[in-house]
């Protein structure tokens, strides 16, 4: 069997570059089984086999694969092509001239709904369809309901990302403060400015607080340094280096270092297909507080708290309702868990074991089945 995975590099420091690393480095060890990547953002330089074995397709231009789709299909000769992508970016595939040279499963994020009517066309194409959350699963059934839909969570790897030890050794500038963080890329759909003012409001309450974003403070987001001087909060909020960015990201075991020099991780988001920095805290033993929408609130439920949603807002093209999270709200469960050391405890136990059910050697059975029924 061989597989084409196509989706953002496993090279990059993005959520797609992120699952198609851990996946593909994993079924590539599976007897029978031969994969390869079209890495999006992937400019063909050589790379470490230490650190990603499979062959790597360039992209070249920034199409998603359509320009070399065909040369990497002719050269690897795939049976299946699995495309892990936003579904605007890959509406050209059913037309491709290469498209009947192989058989595709399409692994599907999906961040908000309802369900768009002309995703159907594009959607029947696939021979298999893959949603990443319940939630995702149940917006892509509401629009195709004869077909069968599989749900594969993403996953974390539970040897990496975990609590350590020297938590409470802390660096000088937070030492004796509670450390609200999130992880997350400085984009629109994340929110940052509503976790903020959330902030805002609550170190007004406590001082104790201290706001870390791991994230670039440029990027496609916001200028979050001006942000942050906008709400006063020179010295009781940082945010990461200006050169941490998807082509230049931390090395795993200091991501989990700051997964670790966290209280609490809040993530603000209007949507998520799954919400990787979610499953890496809990794996951490970090409690977190999300939005109560999309996939968050499946995956936060009874193992952290859940920020109400003020109103929706219909966004893109695709027509599809985001949530606004309620910051007053946000703010009252920043300080909730501040003031419940007990109750943060008890999340983190949770969350632990929750990800350590959905470490990723977990999940290739559910990959190897998802294989078989597109053989």
């Amino acid at each position: 069997m061989r597989i084409l995975w196509m989706s953002d590099s496993p090279l990059v420091a993005s959520g797609f570059g992120r699952v198609t690393r851990e996946v593909v480095s994993r079924l590539c060890t599976e007897p029978g089984i031969e994969v390869a990547c079209l890495g999006w953002s992937h400019d063909g330089w050589p790379h470490s086999k230490e650190r990603f074995a499979p062959t790597i397709f360039p992209t070249g231009a920034q199409d998603q694969g359509r320009s070399v789709l065909e040369r990497a299909v002719d050269e690897f000769q795939p049976d299946l092509v699995v495309t892990l992508g936003e579904l605007w970016m890959l509406d050209w595939l059913p037309s491709h001239p290469a498209r009947r040279k192989f058989a595709w499963a399409a692994y599907i994020p999906v961040d908000g709904g309802p369900f768009y009517p002309p995703w159907e066309p594009m959607l029947r194409d696939a021979d298999v369809l893959i949603a990443m959350s319940e939630y995702g699963r149940g917006i892509l059934q509401g629009g195709l309901p004869n077909r069968k839909i599989q749900m594969i969570p993403h996953g974390v790897d539970c040897s990496v990302f975990r609590p350590l030890e020297n938590r409470d050794r802390r660096p000088a500038r937070v030492a004796g403060k509670t450390v609200v963080g999130c992880v997350a890329r400085n984009q629109a759909r994340k929110n940052i400015p509503a976790l903020v003012a959330a902030f805002a409001r609550a170190s007004a309450v406590d001082a104790k607080l201290h706001l870390y974003l791991h994230m670039n403070p440029c990027d496609v987001g916001l200028d979050l340094v001006t942000l942050l001087h906008r709400h006063r909060l020179q010295g009781r909020a940082d945010v990461s280096h200006p050169e941490i960015g998807v082509t230049t990201p931390v090395p795993d075991a200091h991501l989990n270092e700051i997964y670790n020099l966290m209280d609490m991780m809040v993530l603000p988001t209007m949507g998520e297909g799954f919400g990787l920095p979610i499953l890496e805290s809990f794996a951490a033993g970090i409690p977190v507080i999300a939005t109560d929408c999309s996939a968050c609130s499946e995956l936060v439920q009874g193992r952290g708290m859940l920020a109400r949603v003020a109103a929706t807002m219909t966004c893109g093209m695709n027509l599809i309702s985001q949530a606004l999270v309620d910051e007053s709200h946000l703010a009252d469960c920043i300080l909730a868990l501040e003031n419940d050391e007990a109750l943060r405890r008890e999340y983190g136990v949770k969350a632990r074991a929750f990800a350590e059910t959905l470490d990723w050697s977990r999940l290739i059975p559910s990959w190897l089945e998802a294989v078989g029924c597109a053989r």
